[in-house]
């Protein structure tokens, strides 16, 4: 499992918007989606971008 929310160099919108996300590594690829809503997820985001990984244990 990833956490999305430690993402870099991705532009996150303002407001609320539906994403749609596809990770690929070789011939593997996985897709998920959810909403983002700026109030919520920001905040969330902020303390996720001090992990080290991306990786949920």
């Amino acid at each position: 499992k990833l956490d999305t929310l430690t993402l870099h160099g991705l532009s996150w919108p303002a407001g609320g918007w539906r994403l749609n996300l596809t990770f690929c590594l070789g011939d593997k690829a996985t897709e998920g989606n959810y909403y983002y809503f700026t109030n919520h997820h920001e905040p969330l985001r902020k303390k996720a971008e001090k992990k080290k990984t991306a990786i949920i244990d």
